[in-house]
């Protein structure tokens, strides 16, 4: 695999996952549907004011629209999504190529050529990826 000439030239459709005390009241409701379907596990009042409630106490909305949200809303995961420009300069050693996003003392994150995100410490960095060549 080294010494192969890199396509530089990819997009990728990036996932990034919403975090909950930025998604609309509709939106977070939708997020627990998601996360429950198949469980046979109703979404309750609680099940949003632990995801809601703020550190002072208290939530967004009450516990009638609550209940007309649950009824309208349908399941969403609540992702949004990105065109990455991919310039990848590392593989592991099954040939998959990453890019760098960001490094940070202890941590790497990186994201791989079929748009999973994912981080690994320097030591696993270090031990799994070897840098690949660039040939003009």
């Amino acid at each position: 695999m080294e010494g192969q000439p890199v396509d530089a030239s990819r997009i990728l459709r990036v996932r990034s996952r919403i975090p909950s005390f930025s998604l609309s009241p509709g939106a977070l409701v939708a997020r627990l549907l998601w996360a429950r379907r198949g469980t046979g596990r109703p979404v309750t009042w609680d099940d949003y004011r632990k995801a809601r409630e703020s550190r002072e106490g208290g939530v967004d909305i009450d516990l009638p629209t609550f209940r007309t949200l649950l009824e309208t809303s349908r399941p969403d995961p609540g992702y949004k999504w990105r065109d990455h420009p991919f310039r990848p300069g590392y593989r592991d050693s099954e040939g998959r190529e990453y890019e760098v996003i960001a490094a940070s003392p202890g941590r790497i994150d990186l994201l791989r050529e079929d748009g999973v995100a994912g981080y690994a410490t320097e030591e696993e960095f270090q031990k799994f990826f070897t840098p690949i060549s660039r040939i003009d």
